[in-house]
C-alpha cells in the first residue's frame, strides 16, 4: 500500500537568485573592442573554424548594427568587422 507523501505549503519564502550556468556574457574574443576595418586572428589549434563561424554569428546578431566575417586560412581563422 502507497502511503502519501504530506507536502507543506510555505508562504513569505524569498526566491533564491538564478544560478549562471554556462560561460558568463559576453565573448572572450575582442568583438565589441573592434573598430570597422580591424581584425583579430585565432588558430585553428585552439578553435576549429566551424566554431569560429558559430561564435562570430552569434556575435553579429547580440552586437547590431556591428557586422562581422570570418575566412579561414591553413593555420586559423581571421574575424573582421565590417560595418
Amino acid at each position: 500500500m502507497k502511503t502519501k507523501t504530506k507536502i507543506e505549503i510555505m508562504k513569505d519564502v524569498p526566491i533564491p537568485p538564478k544560478r549562471q550556468r554556462g560561460r558568463p556574457p559576453g565573448s572572450k574574443y575582442p568583438f565589441d573592442r573592434l573598430e570597422v576595418g580591424e581584425s583579430f586572428y585565432v588558430s585553428g589549434a585552439k578553435v576549429k573554424p566551424a566554431s569560429m563561424a558559430s561564435i562570430t554569428s552569434r556575435q553579429n546578431r547580440m552586437l547590431v548594427p556591428k557586422k562581422f566575417t570570418t575566412r579561414v586560412t591553413p593555420k586559423g581563422t581571421t574575424i573582421w568587422r565590417v560595418e
